[in-house]
């Protein structure tokens, strides 16, 4: 007696069918080794037979630096130069030197050792009794921002150490003094944004 197995073994072999030969693709995959023949071995219409595209490169932003930046003012420098060389705004450069750039208009005196911000902000020395919140508070930012950005393992009232060199980013100081003005102005004297010009000696009178 036939069996049904036996029908469907003898219409295999009839066919030329090696079901052991076949890989495994699924009734919706397709075998991965014809794909890659057919991406390797068929050229696009129009295109170099095995021509190697390039994949995208994607540019990378610099990493940040969290370090206080020094500079050594040299001769004609100024506040704009520095920071634009910095990349930080000039407000930056004078609340980071208060000492010596308090006043609009001020330049550096060559040599001087000035503090730079990486970031728009204050860079500053600590002193003792400074924590992150008193310089928070001090530079309208939060206490946690402070914090971070310095990668310290201090609390944010612990007392700091003096002379560590900190940066406070996004930090705004004092307001800054305008340029001092002279009470008896000579002819072409310049002041902020103009120029007196003609301006009459005073002649004392003879008797």
């Amino acid at each position: 007696m036939i069996t049904h197995g036996l029908v469907l073994a003898i219409s295999a072999s009839i066919a030329g069918i090696s079901l052991a030969d076949q890989p495994f693709t699924g009734p919706h995959l397709e075998s991965a080794s014809a794909k890659a023949a057919t991406i390797s071995e068929v050229p696009y219409r129009g295109s170099r037979g095995g021509t190697i595209i390039k994949a995208l490169e994607i540019p990378v932003a610099p990493a940040i630096s969290h370090s206080v930046l020094h500079h050594a003012a040299r001769s004609g420098d100024t506040v704009g130069s520095i920071a634009q060389q910095y990349g930080v705004p000039e407000e930056s450069v004078r609340w980071s030197n208060l000492t010596t750039l308090s006043r609009v208009g001020s330049q550096p005196a060559v040599g001087t050792d000035l503090l730079v911000p990486p970031v728009a902000g204050v860079a500053l020395i600590s002193h003792d009794g400074d924590t992150f919140a008193a310089l928070a508070d001090r530079y309208h930012v939060e206490a946690a921002t402070v914090a971070d950005f310095n990668r310290l393992r201090f609390a944010i009232d612990d007392p700091l150490p003096a002379g560590l060199e900190l940066v406070v980013p996004a930090g705004r100081g004092p307001e800054l003094a305008p340029v001092a003005q002279s009470s008896r102005p000579t002819a072409g004297f310049r002041g902020r944004g103009y120029t007196l010009l003609g301006v009459v000696p005073i002649v004392p009178v003879a008797r």
